[in-house]
């Protein structure tokens, strides 16, 4: 579970990176500073995932729970921001 969790936190990371590379009425590619929320939100969650890969890395029983929840809450909390975009 620990190097799926990393390997999740790697993809979020590069898909945060192509959201702010991406401009979306032209096409282009080129920095684009309005998905800032998109990068600060994969940020997050790909920092968590890595910690908790780490932690179970190291043994500790309890990051197994603290993933699971956490992993529920950020797919909560990305549904609802897609629903009401």
């Amino acid at each position: 579970m620990r190097r799926w969790l990393i390997g999740d936190a790697v993809v979020v990371l590069v898909l945060a990176f192509v959201a702010v590379m991406g401009e979306p009425q032209s096409g282009q590619m080129g920095f684009n500073a309005n998905p800032k929320g998109t990068v600060i939100s994969g940020g997050i969650c790909a920092g968590l995932a890595i910690l908790w890969g780490v932690l179970l890395a190291c043994g500790m029983p309890w990051a197994r729970l603290a993933a699971i929840v956490t992993t529920v809450l950020c797919v909560a909390a990305f549904s609802w921001r897609g629903i009401l975009a």
